[in-house]
């Protein structure tokens, strides 16, 4: 009989307990051993794959080799690859990024697939090409929710997802927000830099939404997603930048963007997550800067645009200080950064993950609809390879990128073998379908335009389908004329928008007119020149141009708008108030349309309706028009006589919109002992150091005036007439300028050309009137001010001025009703109160005079003059 217990023998406990103890042993001691060993051999390995950089072909095959790590994605808008130090540019310096370069991997071909923000960024964020997830162009797409996001994925897997846009083109109504917890679109501080351009904010702003979420998860696990506009054209760097590249601004945009991105950086370092945190930088396209003769983007698909930076630094095992120089796509960033974190994500992306790259050549698709659907030109479709690239357009292009990197020598009739090798890929990757390609529609529906901040621009042309793949190459038909044969006149349109931004409104207006003639169907340049009509007061001309847009597209609602507001303007009331009604009919929360209907009834006195308005838009949080809203509330406020009210409302508009200059003006016209805001002025000096605004040359000048600063106000003015020469307004501040300055010949030569350029100008007939009495002079002063109070019967101060003149007259009984008129509309008028008790008390009443002096003096305590004649009164008589 064995003295060794078994399992079928589990009873003889007494022999069993020396065994036993042995097992024990053994077990408490050689297992925890293994396990110890085990656990030495993890963070050996854990060790190793934290300090050891792999090179990208390892890498590629060790799946999970990020994983747990956070990922930030930096996008600096509109940035080609080739204006960056660290890619050999000399032209701008760039520490910040070159840094990230030199502790990680750096592709020097990435390809764009659009060179557009929204149709990119799009890709970008789902690892799809443009025709896969659908969105062709800015402004009128919306990613549909069927398409997951890399945020989505990542916030699936316990991630924390963010992101801090800076421009309307990628606001959260254009269905990139999907999987972002939070998609920080507020662009209230920033600008718009003419009604042509999209709304933006400073990378500085930007920076501000960023950090602050960053310092809220910086101990989680996240997905931080930034995209800088700056580097967009127009190109307006704050100082340093702006004084230091002052002959290259696209550069100093570029620049401070990099300083910017530092200041990011620097909280991540703070907040202990940067050794934690895979970082990726790119940009949605380049820019072309002239390169074939475009100048800025969105219509060709030369590498001046489709190159852009790719940079990805970060913990190890990520290699560092490597630069790979084999094609890659943005297409690839969602397939690369699932791969690294081991993630798995959707199935058939377009893109893959770039450490895992094929041998061979790989081609990459490109196209621009961008001609099509702003200017009515052909589309342009394309494959890129390292070695070639091919183009089909109606005047299709083959580039040898290796002997001819700047594409300037077209092969396409001299190298049928590759055009028909590239032509075969092209159809693997997308198909040959060339009309089901690019005859689009948009998608994003009415109910989501906003009139103001969108181009609804787009229509559709049919093409004709190829039959072949030897004709995929004849992208469109004869109605749609290549973009090369038509970038100049393109160019001009854009050259002539940026004319009329600098206040060059007569030489802009004069080139849109040119081109349209030749291009009636050009829907963009047709708002530039509405645009341009509007800002020089050609009202009849922008509604006729209003019109001609309408005419092509319907239910564009940003010229539903202009034709409204130009009705209004022409003082046809009733009509406009019907076009903004139908334009909230399709579009109720649409900005545009409620400022517009609100400014109507203001005019109509219907003061309440006007408020409730006006606060239908500051309800829409986040919205750009709040503090347009707000100021309008204060203009309400103010025609109800409610100044407290006023004053609360226009600094509402500043809180939201610190350099809101109308808001400023109007807050120191109705607090004048408050004195002039000096930081308003400042902002808007600041502001104008970029861009050449007559309208905002005129407000400093009207503030430095009311500042008692003649000579600024004066430089300020002169700037607004040497942009906008022929403009009442400014003739008319100008002559108060010279007024305070004693040089009554000017005033008066301005008084006179401010009427016969508005001959319904009531402060220049006011004014002229009070300067020629004070010569002496009887009849045209009387007739300037009669004229006045007929234009203006419910101005208090017209009346007031003729009942000055009337009495410097001696007409006492007409100026006496003349000051009864002013008080009636204005009884706490204390000047016309004094006058009128000095006519009374030289008409022998003095108890009604002594009765108005002392409302004088309730009205202004401080009034000296007032109080002499009310105590020469009351002194006894000898």
């Amino acid at each position: 009989m064995s003295n060794v217990s078994s399992p079928d023998n589990p009873t003889d406990s007494t022999l069993s307990r020396p065994a036993q103890r042995g097992r024990n042993w053994s077990v408490t001691v050689a297992v925890p051993l293994l396990i110890l060993a085990a656990v030495a051999a993890a963070l050996w390995i854990g060790r190793w794959l934290f300090h050891h950089r792999l090179d990208p072909a390892e890498l590629a095959r060790t799946r999970g080799a990020l994983a747990g790590r956070n990922v930030l994605l930096i996008s600096i808008d509109t940035l080609r690859a080739d204006h960056l130090a660290c890619y050999g540019y000399r032209g701008v310096k760039t520490p910040v990024i070159d840094r990230l370069a030199a502790e990680g991997v750096r592709f020097t071909h990435a390809v764009s697939p659009v060179p557009l923000t929204l149709p990119s960024h799009a890709t970008m964020l789902t690892g799809l090409n443009p025709p896969r997830h659908g969105i062709r162009n800015n402004g009128t797409f919306k990613l549909d929710a069927a398409f997951t996001t890399l945020a989505e994925v990542l916030s699936g897997n316990g991630y924390q997802t963010g992101a801090a846009v800076s421009a309307f083109v990628l606001d959260n109504r254009f269905g990139l927000a999907q999987g972002f917890e939070t998609y920080d679109d507020d662009l209230t501080e920033g600008d718009q830099p003419s009604r042509g351009t999209f709304r933006q904010r400073p990378a500085e702003l930007t920076n501000r939404a960023a950090v602050r979420w960053l310092r809220a998860h910086a101990d989680e696990r996240f997905f931080l997603f930034v995209h800088y506009f700056d580097p967009h054209w127009p190109y307006a760097p704050p100082s340093p930048y702006r004084e230091r590249y002052k002959k290259a601004p696209y550069d100093g945009e570029i620049a401070y963007v990099d300083e910017q991105i530092g200041k990011l950086l620097a909280v991540l370092d703070e907040t202990g997550a940067r050794e934690r945190t895979l970082i990726l930088l790119t940009s949605d396209h380049g820019e072309s800067l002239g390169d074939h003769g475009e100048l800025s983007h969105g219509i060709f698909i030369y590498d001046a645009t489709q190159l852009v930076p790719l940079i990805l630094s970060g913990p190890p095992p990520l290699p560092a200080g490597r630069v790979v120089d084999g094609q890659v796509g943005i297409v690839d960033i969602v397939p690369t950064v699932l791969d690294l974190l081991g993630v798995d994500g959707p199935a058939e992306l377009d893109g893959t993950n770039i450490f895992a790259r094929s041998p061979g050549l790989r081609a990459i698709y490109i196209e621009s609809l961008g001609a099509k659907l702003m200017h009515g030109c052909a589309p342009l479709l394309g494959l890129r390879r390292d070695d070639f690239k091919l183009i089909l357009a109606p005047k299709p292009e083959l580039y040898d990128l290796r002997k001819d990197p700047g594409e300037t020598k077209n092969l396409y009739r001299q190298d049928a073998a590759e055009v028909r090798e590239l032509a075969a890929a092209f159809k693997t990757l997308v198909g040959d379908d060339i009309a089901r390609i690019t005859s689009v529609r948009e998608n994003v529906s009415l109910s989501e335009l906003d009139a103001e901040k969108l181009r609804a621009l787009g229509y559709v042309v049919p093409l004709d389908r190829p039959g072949t793949t030897a004709t995929a190459t004849q992208v469109a038909g004869p109605d749609l004329p290549d973009p090369k044969d038509m970038i100049e006149h393109l160019n001009r349109s854009q050259l002539a928008q940026q004319l009329i931004m600098h206040g060059r409104f007569k030489r802009g207006i004069r080139m849109l007119e040119r081109h349209l003639a030749l291009r009636p169907s050009d829907v963009t340049s047709l708002h530039r020149l509405a645009e341009g009509y509007r800002s020089v007061g050609r009202l009849e001309d922008a509604l006729g141009a209003y019109q001609k847009i309408l005419a092509q597209t319907p239910d564009n609602t940003d010229a539903m708008a202009g034709v409204a507001w130009a009705l209004f303007r022409l003082g046809k009331v009733d009509q406009a108030e019907r076009r903004y009604r139908s334009i909230l009919s399709l579009v109720p929360d649409s900005d545009t349309a409620l400022l517009g209907l609100g400014g109507v009834q203001l005019a109509r006195k219907r003061y309440e309706e006007a408020l409730a308005t006006f606060r239908r838009v500051t309800a829409h949080t986040g919205s750009s028009k709040v503090a347009d809203a707000y100021n309008n509330i204060g203009m309400v406020y103010q025609r109800m006589g409610k100044l407290d009210a006023a004053r609360q409302a226009l600094r509402k508009a500043l809180q939201v919109d610190p350099g809101h200059v109308r808001a400023a003006e109007l807050l120191a016209q109705l607090d004048p002992a408050g004195g002039v805001d000096e930081q308003g002025i400042a902002r808007l000096r600041e502001s104008l150091r970029s861009t050449n605004d007559p309208d905002g040359f005129l407000t400093l000048g009207r503030l430095l005036r009311e500042a008692s600063k003649p000579e600024q106000a004066e430089a300020a003015l002169q700037k607004a007439l040497a942009l906008r020469p022929n403009h009442a307004e400014t003739h008319y501040e100008l002559g108060r300028v010279a007024v305070v300055k004693r040089d009554g010949q000017t005033a008066e030569r301005m008084f006179r050309r401010c009427i016969a350029l508005d001959p319904k100008h009531v402060g220049a007939r006011s004014q002229l009137g009070i300067l020629l009495a004070q010569r002496g002079l009887v009849r045209e002063p009387t007739r300037w001010l009669s004229e006045a109070v007929e234009l203006a019967p419910d101005m208090p101060d017209t009346h007031y001025n003729l009942a000055i003149i009337l009495q410097g007259q001696g007409k006492v009984d007409q100026a006496m009703a003349s000051f009864g008129k002013a008080l009636a509309l204005r009884p706490d008028h204390a000047r016309a109160h004094f006058h009128l008790g000095q006519l009374l008390a030289a008409r022998n009443d003095p108890a009604q005079a002594a009765a108005h002096f002392r409302k004088a003096l309730a009205i202004q305590p401080d009034y000296p003059e007032a109080k002499a004649a009310l105590d020469q009164l009351n002194a006894p008589s000898r």
